[in-house]
């Protein structure tokens, strides 16, 4: 995979650099990128579960009740 972006035929020097540095990405990722075996071990491949989970906990931390909040507040990338 890798090679093939590295050889990719092309007279945009922009593209060229571009491919390069994603089949860089790709050869230092190599180890996480192993989706059939993680699958075989049973183990979510996706950010659904992750996401799902985020919202589920934030949520019911927002939602409690007595709990006011402003957007500010229950923003937390400001603090």
């Amino acid at each position: 995979m890798t090679a093939v972006l590295r050889t990719f035929p092309s007279r945009k020097p922009d593209l060229r650099h571009l491919l390069r540095s994603e089949a860089d990405r790709f050869e230092c990722n190599r180890d996480r990128l192993r989706y059939t075996k993680f699958r075989k071990q049973g183990l979510f491949v996706g950010s659904g579960v992750i996401e799902a989970g985020c919202k589920t906990v934030i949520g019911s931390r927002l939602k409690q009740s007595g709990m006011f909040w402003t957007e500010r507040g229950a923003d937390v990338t400001w603090a």
